[in-house]
């Protein structure tokens, strides 16, 4: 029997691991699985070897609650006696150490060296990710526990950060879908302008402001360039950022498209139709869209930081830039302006990095028996 917590997983990323998970859960492997989910978790997998139970952990005091004391409650009162733990949201649960425990840790905020600021509103909610989610972190870790990371630097970052042994953090890389994008429709962009999209979420770290910013200075050297550029972003013009307004402050708006949420097939003709990838996050685990874009085979500019080189380093067509500086990412986006549009060979991910089958594999290599 091997138990599984993920009563966090509700959207996004954790979300996309809970299902992908589930999905390659195979009644062929011998075992067992109880997944603890979220109370309003939709199942997508059911089967003899899969039993759901949902709970409510929707407020931090619930989640801190169950992965402390009602995690090992609710166990200890159905009597059962599991041969692994894993967790796919970062941070084990309490529960006897004689058990091995297997965490999916995929928040690289905590690892990366940046001071957030308590009292800064936009900041407030990364200074607790930092400061008291690792905690949470580090409290998890015992000598018979392990963690799985997405990429090499985000392993070489968590062994400096956590006190805890390099055999004991495994490199499984996600798998990765190919897109074929022969299938895919290509947008006709009639106005004569050069397009550009950066697909993100609207957090402080994605650091769109910086392309706000470029813009401003592309202004100010071209105008006439400027007008011919249009930066197209997947937020709505209401985001918690207030990028429309500071689109305006700077005098950049004309400039700038707000897209919202596109749905992915619509995202993968934009891709396709581009000029280039913009990606100047400075904080990611994988860096999905990177891949999405590189499968096109269109420029990419990117953070020059060693999750981008992790993922698309191979790929031809990608330049790394200071994520601070504005001035460079300008430059690249003025010199892609100025030349005719580029198409690269396609990059696909090596298959035969990691994937959920590696995952499995050591479920059976850690598990013990009962």
């Amino acid at each position: 029997m091997i138990l599984v917590n993920a009563t966090a997983a509700r959207s996004s990323g954790a979300l996309s691991i809970l299902n992908q998970f589930v999905s390659h859960i195979s009644s062929n492997d011998g075992n067992y699985y109880i997944l603890f989910v979220d109370s309003d978790y939709k199942e997508i997998v059911h089967g003899e070897s899969i039993k759901y139970v949902h709970v409510d952990t929707k407020s931090w005091r619930r989640r801190i609650w169950w992965d402390e004391y009602g995690f090992q409650q609710y166990v200890h009162k159905n009597g059962w006696k599991p041969s692994l733990i894993i967790s796919l949201q970062n941070t084990g649960v309490r529960f006897d150490s004689k058990i091995p425990q297997l965490i999916y840790y995929h928040q690289s905020l905590v690892l990366f060296p940046k001071k957030w600021l308590f009292f800064k509103k936009q900041e407030r909610l990364f200074f607790l990710y930092k400061h008291i989610y690792s905690w949470f972190v580090a409290r998890s870790i015992h000598t018979n526990v392990s963690f799985v990371v997405q990429i090499p630097s985000i392993k070489d970052a968590f062994l400096k950060r956590f006190s805890i042994t390099e055999d004991k953090v495994y490199v499984i890389p996600p798998e990765v879908q190919a897109i074929d994008y022969a299938e895919v429709s290509l947008m006709q962009f009639a106005d004569g302008k050069r397009h550009f999209i950066y697909p993100a979420t609207p957090l402080l770290y994605k650091n769109h402001q910086l392309l706000l910013q470029a813009l401003q200075l592309i202004k100010s050297w071209d105008v006439s360039l400027f007008k011919r550029i249009r930066l197209h972003l997947t937020l709505y013009e209401n985001n918690a950022l207030g990028l429309k307004e500071l689109a305006c402050n700077l005098g950049v708006d004309e400039a700038v498209v707000f897209e919202g949420v596109l749905p992915f097939q619509q995202l993968l003709s934009y891709y396709k139709s581009m000029d280039a990838l913009l990606f100047p996050s400075y904080i990611e685990t994988f860096g999905l869209p990177l891949l999405e874009a590189a499968g096109a085979g269109i420029p990419i500019v990117a953070s020059d930081l060693p999750y981008a080189h992790d993922v698309i380093g191979g790929y031809e067509g990608v330049s790394f830039l200071n994520y601070e500086d504005a001035d460079v990412w300008a430059s690249a986006i003025e010199a892609l302006c100025r030349q005719d549009k580029k198409v690269y060979p396609p990059f696909q991910y090596p298959a035969d990095k990691g994937g959920w089958n590696d995952f499995f594999a050591l479920i059976n290599k850690l598990k013990i028996q009962n």
